[in-house]
């Protein structure tokens, strides 16, 4: 049986640290990680990419057979799933530029330059992957 002390004040007992069920990450926040794992599937898309080359290159029966598969719904959502990821991270790089120049870092400006990333990216990539359509009568991608 242990005596308290009325003169201690008594601490509430919590978790030590924020659980991710309970705390919800900034956009800010969302927008970093985001960026990094963009950045590293864009590089293993340049790797697949770079082996594609090869293959026309040499003119590798497999280059046939790739085109061919980019030209099905699957490739092209995979093609338009790149173009997303890389204009998403080149619009969340120009953001750290602007960072460099000590440009937008007020906390009221933050939710604001990331909804403008965001929009950015998806409009960006609307136009890569429609161009061809709106510029004559082709089909995206």
């Amino acid at each position: 049986d242990m005596h308290i002390d009325s003169s201690t004040p008594q601490r509430p007992r919590r978790v030590l640290s924020p659980h991710l069920q309970i705390y919800r990450l900034p956009l800010t926040a969302l927008l970093s990680i985001s960026h990094r794992i963009s950045g590293a599937l864009l590089a293993l898309g340049f790797v697949l990419g770079n082996l594609l080359l090869a293959a026309a290159a040499t003119k590798a029966p497999i280059f046939e057979n790739v085109t061919e598969w980019f030209t099905q719904p699957l490739g092209r959502f995979l093609v338009a799933g790149w173009l997303l990821l890389f204009n998403y991270h080149l619009v969340h790089g120009i953001r750290h530029l602007l960072w460099d120049l000590s440009l937008g870092f007020s906390r009221s400006k933050q939710t604001l330059w990331g909804i403008t990333e965001i929009t950015s990216a998806l409009i960006l990539t609307t136009l890569m992957v429609f161009a061809p359509c709106w510029l004559k009568s082709g089909s995206p991608l």
